[in-house]
């Protein structure tokens, strides 16, 4: 009888030694699968940050009108997109104001060498070089990933240029316009329908 009661004894403690290892590989599996899609997401996102900036670059280089279209994808964890700039000072060009932020100011006052788009507001002149902001919730915390880039960038959103009022769209893979815009900068779009401006808002 003992040993039968011994027997039992071993089998349950082998019953609970694969039980907990079962659940440790569980766990470590889970924690796999889940580190390893938010992987792929940050790749994707350095891949589409990594194209847009390239494809500045290559349209500053090559000069005035010149324009290339290429396909990016943001995953769901991007939730905003914008475009910082490094601002040059009143003592690069007359009227700028330095610093970084999302405009360089041009002053407008009389013998300015920049040229504002209103009292005080934004002016390309007054851009030494910008870089992309995307705000992401990879691996759970809000991170801002910056790439920058040699060019003037700027977000195109008006209909009138036959761009889309909104320029990121989730989990979609879609073509952007990367082109010379009249002001100078380079302008990132993406585009409208063909001669269906009307779709785009």
């Amino acid at each position: 009888m003992i040993g039968m009661n011994r027997k039992a004894q071993v089998s349950v403690e082998y019953l609970m030694v694969t039980s907990v290892m079962l659940t440790i590989i569980v766990i470590i599996f889970g924690v796999a699968v889940v580190t390893s899609g938010e992987n792929i997401k940050s790749r994707q996102t350095s891949e589409s940050l990594e194209t847009l900036t390239q494809t500045a670059d290559l349209v500053y280089a090559l000069g005035n009108e010149n324009v290339i279209y290429t396909e990016i994808i943001w995953p769901s964890d991007v939730s905003n997109i914008s475009i910082i700039y490094n601002c040059l000072t009143g003592t690069d060009v007359t009227g700028c104001s330095g610093g970084q932020g999302a405009v360089c100011n041009c002053a407008g006052n009389p013998g300015d060498e920049c040229v504002q788009t209103g009292p005080g507001t934004h002016s390309v002149d007054c851009v030494e070089n910008s870089a992309i902001v995307v705000d992401t919730k990879f691996f759970g915390a809000p991170t801002q990933l910056i790439y920058p880039t040699r060019s003037k960038l700027e977000i195109n959103k008006e209909t009138d240029d036959f761009c889309h009022s909104i320029f990121r769209v989730n989990n979609v893979s879609y073509r952007v316009k990367v082109s010379w815009g009249s002001n100078g900068a380079v302008q990132l779009c993406k585009p409208c329908p063909p001669g269906q401006p009307a779709l785009c808002n």
